[in-house]
């Protein structure tokens, strides 16, 4: 049976697509790019849906199919003046700098559990993965300490 893992996000319209499909039918491969990657918007869902119905028709038994639709990633500007305010800080307060992205991750967004064989530990959530709006919500929050300190 063909596996769907489907997200979607529907908090923001404006996602990035991420799929993964390769087809076999009668002994043909068609083929679409892998990790093809398209910034969508709402009034693409008809195309998207129709994407996936076409994928859905040409599988062969056992095939698997993974579709991602997540909101954009924080872009590198953004985590380079979140790491210059935490240096800033860094120099002002006498932390380090994996002090201060501990301390700001975790109050604004908590810590995240995750499990080792059987025993459950918490973490930090990664940066490096945030959506834009979160990342701008992170940096207004550092900015905050920043303009008493700076």
């Amino acid at each position: 049976m063909t596996q769907w893992r489907i997200l979607f996000d529907y908090e923001n319209t404006h996602h990035r697509c991420n799929r993964l499909l390769s087809w076999q039918m009668a002994g043909l491969v068609m083929t679409e790019p892998i990790n093809y990657r398209k910034e969508i918007y709402y009034s693409e869902l008809g195309e998207i849906m129709e994407n996936l119905v076409q994928a859905a028709k040409a599988h062969v038994e056992g095939t698997t199919y993974e579709v991602t639709i997540r909101r954009r990633r924080r872009s590198n500007e953004q985590n380079d003046y979140f790491h210059k305010m935490l240096r800033d800080l860094s120099i002002h307060t006498g932390h380090t700098l994996e002090e201060l992205k501990y301390h700001f991750v975790v109050e604004v967004f908590g810590l995240e559990e995750f499990e080792v064989n059987g025993k459950t530990y918490h973490r930090p959530v990664s940066t490096s993965g945030l959506p834009v709006d979160q990342m701008i919500l992170l940096n207004s929050h550092v900015e905050v300490m920043h303009a008493e300190y700076i």
